[in-house]
């Protein structure tokens, strides 16, 4: 008799009720794991509460979320019971048999996806989504009736041709494999129909229950079974070693060998881990354009072959002299001296709710005061902060025809085609979709199966969602510059090169367009790198180094001849953006050169690492603009003028940049502030464990706070050093000398929801309208009393 046939006529040895939950807890691991994490995050993510929020809000959005929960609800609870199966498998031992029939066999694999709806159900009530709630609870009280009346029901009306089908374990197992495969089909090859479907929490709902359907198999089917070949050798070769001796049993031949339930977490993370070994999963490359510019080792980057000089402008003062050429249109003479602003825009990281604040208020100051672009030099910031810089400067070529009275949001409705409104349509859609369908499918597999299929990561489909939003809202690219040959087949106008389209709007007589000045964090350096139109060095931007510059430098060759050149590269306007905004986990870090050994890549991060606002760069441009306006005609001052963007409403402003007259300027009783005012993360249990992770958190704001104030200090001593800037803050405006800040921040509301708007890829309906009401009453109150108004209007 073999060793099945003998398990199978041993009685099995009962245990008893807690043995059996311990062991199917064990059995189960990846569904509490996931069903847990995903409750902690429900709780502690804002951005999976502003989903709920929007999700409630748009009845397509809740019959894909009603779909979605209850796939994942099967997909746990099949799941679990799979795996019982494996662990009642007769190879075991009978103490190993007989879960599957026990209570805690029965009911944890309910409990597990049951619990999970009710958490979901009372987190939607609390933050008053309740449709969302009704769903959830209503899917927990239909999932329950299915799991517990399916086989009674099979078995009253087995006549019945559909419900005998049911009955039939085949049929069930075909249905959720084509639940699984075509979605998931969607998602790696037409991610554009997948989340035209699926949005927000359908999305990662379904993309979670795929996710886990793929690695319980896998597990089951392949790693398991091809590392038990290796164990079952390994114990063989034990066996034989000591065969002769009274170690060694007929039992060692396989004691090695791997019993379901097998490990699935462990084994996942294993083999990702060894498959990274071979350098090839990296497929983080971030976007470059064809040129046949190129670099050496002997050559100053501003000499190339191509005709056209790789950087628009030879140096700063070149590209600020083009500024003054274009003629600025804000300007104030008094007394023979014409003053002209020179705005440069600071933007603090945030996301989607940096880009939203900082572009909309653009657009609607640009929508009050005709040529406001005209006056704006340069524009810095982190993370969501360039993308909103970017988006701001995408949308100047469609500013043509709207009418100058309009000076609202409120009148978006009536006049939709308002360059601010354009710009809060444009970001008001769901970027975040693209991003988690392709971190739970392409990202995912690409750890295993490192092939072309999965090339294109979430970065790239982040760049891909906001050039087709952006077309969908403003059209093709109107500005006449041409578009690259391989664009992803995009007509945006996001999709130009960044160096071509400073190229092109360098060639166009009397036409300015900011400078968007792009930095990221060198994850392996720890430095700051910039993508900027002009060429620079180390005296101009110290500590700073040029991205394109580098990614040339890492692609020279030397053979016996010496170096050989590299091609520089230019790369897409929104790739410039995007590597600026490789906030953790949602975003990776780029590769500079993807397939090199790891030891020798570099990758582009998050800037907000570094410096939140990009105050760091705005303060070399401003010593740099100082030498230029030292030098120019003694009729037409040029008064730099520091816009910055504030959106994060936990750290309060503390160096007295909000104007008086704003609403929203916090009062401090007594002139003290309790310091715990100012904690975005407070401290928690377990102590010892996270402080150190709450301080890196809290220095990446702190250090942002004092890049910040030093370039407040840096301006008011210009205005103390500059002859001409003294003479007019002293003279004509008094308040010249203080940055203007555009601040979101805790107030009153008469939005649905007063919660703070998450950071992250996409902003709920109630978001949006919190920063609505404040961009409004900011833009009303603070532009009208600072230097804003063309000559003609003063």
């Amino acid at each position: 008799m073999d060793h099945r046939a003998e398990f199978m006529s041993t009685p099995t040895v009962h245990l008893n009720a807690r043995e059996h939950i311990f062991r199917v807890s064990g059995a189960l691991s990846i569904q509490l794991f996931l069903s847990i994490a995903m409750g902690i995050a429900l709780f502690k993510v804002p951005q999976l509460q502003d989903m709920i929020n929007q999700t409630d809000q748009q009845p397509g959005a809740l019959l894909s979320f009603a779909v979605a929960i209850a796939y994942f609800s099967l997909v746990m609870w099949w799941s679990s019971r799979w795996i019982l199966r494996r662990v009642d498998s007769p190879f075991h031992t009978p103490s190993e048999r007989g879960t599957l029939g026990t209570r805690a066999g029965e009911w944890i694999p309910r409990l597990i996806p049951l619990c999970f709806l009710f958490l979901l159900a009372a987190l939607a009530v609390q933050h008053r989504a309740y449709g969302v709630a009704l769903l959830s609870a209503l899917q927990s009280v239909l999932f329950m009736l299915f799991v517990w009346l399916r086989i009674p029901w099979v078995k009253r009306y087995r006549q019945h041709a559909i419900l005998k089908l049911f009955g039939q374990p085949h049929f069930c197992h075909g249905v959720i494999a084509l639940c699984f495969l075509v979605p998931s089909a969607l998602a790696v090859f037409a991610i554009d129909v997948y989340v035209r479907y699926f949005e927000g929490l359908a999305i990662i709902f379904w993309g979670l229950s795929n996710m886990l359907l793929g690695c319980v198999l896998v597990t089951y089917y392949v790693l398991a079974p091809g590392l038990n070949v290796l164990l079952k050798g390994l114990s063989y070769g034990i066996y034989w070693a000591f065969k002769s001796t009274s170690l060694a049993s007929p039992e060692h031949k396989t004691f090695l060998v791997m019993k379901p339930p097998y490990p699935v977490v462990t084994l996942i993370i294993a083999t990702a881990f060894l498959v990274s070994l071979s350098g090839k999963t990296d497929n983080h490359a971030f976007r470059t354009l064809p040129g046949d510019c190129r670099y050496s080792a002997q050559d100053d980057i501003s000499r190339c072959e191509d005709q056209r000089r790789f950087k628009p402008y030879a140096s700063f003062a070149d590209a600020f002299s083009d500024f003054k050429t274009a003629q600025p249109r804000i300007r104030k003479t008094v007394q023979g001296i014409t003053y002209v602003p020179v705005y440069i825009v600071v933007n603090q990281g945030g996301g989607l709710r940096a880009a939203y604040w900082s572009a909309v208020t653009l657009s609607l100051i640009e929508q009050r005061y005709p040529g406001f672009h005209s006056n704006v030099f340069a524009m810095t910031g982190a993370s969501g902060g360039t993308v909103g810089n970017t988006a701001y400067l995408a949308g100047l070529d469609y500013h043509a025809g709207f009418d100058a009275q309009a000076h609202d949001l409120s009148q978006c409705q009536q006049w939709p085609n308002l360059p601010a409104c354009m710009q809060k349509s444009f970001l008001s859609q769901d970027f975040l979709s693209p991003v988690v369908t392709s971190f739970l499918h392409n990202d995912f597999l690409y750890r295993f199966v490192p092939y072309g299929v999965f090339q294109d990561d979430r970065a790239f489909h982040l760049e891909r969602s906001f050039e087709l939003a952006h077309q969908n809202t403003f059209g093709a690219n109107a500005s006449g510059c041409p578009l690259a040959e391989n664009s992803a087949a995009s007509e945006s106008f996001l999709a130009l090169g960044y160096y071509s389209y400073y190229h092109c709007i360098k060639g166009s007589s009397g036409i300015w367009r900011p400078l968007v000045l792009a930095s990221s964090y060198l994850q392996e350096l720890g430095a700051m790198s910039l993508t900027v139109p002009f060429n620079f060095d180390d005296l101009a931007f110290p500590g700073a180094l040029d991205l394109q510059k580098l990614q040339a430098q890492m692609y020279i060759e030397t053979d016996v001849k010496g170096p050989r050149s590299a091609p520089i590269r230019d790369i897409p306007l929104i790739t410039a953006a995007v590597n600026s905004a490789r906030f953790p986990y949602v975003t990776p870090a780029g590769s500079l050169r993807a397939d090199m050994p790891w030891q020798y890549k570099i990758h582009t991060a998050d800037a907000g690492y570094f410096d939140n606002f990009g105050a760091k760069t705005a303060r070399q441009v401003l010593t740099q603009l100082s030498k230029s306006i030292s030098s120019s005609n003694p009729d037409v001052v040029y008064v730099p003028q520091i816009l910055v963007f504030k959106n994060d409403p936990f750290y309060p402003n503390e160096l007295g940049l909000v104007n008086p007259q704003s609403p929203y300027a916090e009062t401090v009783e007594d002139g003290v502030r309790a310091p715990l005012e100012i904690a975005k993360y407070r401290s928690a249990a377990m102590n010892e464990i996270s402080a150190p992770l709450q301080s890196l958190l809290q220095a990446r704001g702190g250090h942002s706070y004092v890049a910040l104030a030093e370039l407040d200090t840096a301006y008011r001593n210009q205005f103390q050093q500059v002859p001409t800037l003294r003479h007019f803050s002293q003279s004509i405006n008094s308040d010249a000398a203080e940055l203007l800040l555009f601040e979101f921040s805790k107030s009153p509301s008469s939005c649905q929801s007063s919660e703070d708007p998450p950071v992250g890829w996409w902003l709920s309906q109630d978001s949006r309208c919190l920063l609505d009401e404040q961009i409004n009453h900011n833009v009303k109150l603070l532009a009208d009393n600072y230097f804003f108004k063309t000559e003609k209007e003063n």
